[in-house]
């Protein structure tokens, strides 16, 4: 085989390659763009049923500064925070409503440390702790942390 046709062989498979390679590029990315755009949608789907749309109030220690709000969108996006702030609301957590949510804050590090758990049932809420179980004795009483959600 002369040089002339070992080039056009050469030639040949490189073009074959780049072919392969960018067909290759294509496939990898409609696979991952599939792949994100599924995650991304089925990560907005609410895992639970929502409880109500609106907002909703909850103190466990029925003291003044204590309470909480719980807002749910219609999407299932949910805010809890503060429902007594007066202008400088703290919000705990933002994101899809779950039956259980686990809230972290930030410390003077900006480490996030745990906050608070709270478990929703019917029209109540029961407060958890950083290991999931229920917190007890937020009235001295030694029941389980426990609040109606009020309107």
């Amino acid at each position: 085989m002369d040089k002339n046709g070992q080039n056009k062989i050469e030639m040949t498979m490189y073009y074959c390659y780049m072919k392969f390679t960018n067909n290759m590029k294509r496939i990898i990315y409609l696979v991952l763009v599939g792949f994100l755009s599924f995650n991304t949608t089925f990560a907005q789907t609410p895992k639970a049923k929502l409880p109500f749309v609106g907002t909703r109030y909850f103190n466990f220690m029925g003291g003044n500064m204590t309470g909480r709000e719980i807002v749910i969108f219609k999407n299932g996006t949910c805010i809890i925070n503060d429902a007594n702030a007066h202008g400088n609301s703290t919000i705990f957590y933002k994101g899809v409503f779950k039956n259980t949510i686990m809230t972290y804050l930030e410390d003077e590090n900006r480490n996030m440390v745990f906050n608070e758990g709270y478990l929703f049932k019917g029209n109540k809420v029961y407060l958890l702790n950083k290991n999931g179980k229920l917190e007890k004795d937020c009235m001295g009483d030694g029941k389980a942390c426990v609040s109606s959600l009020d309107k």
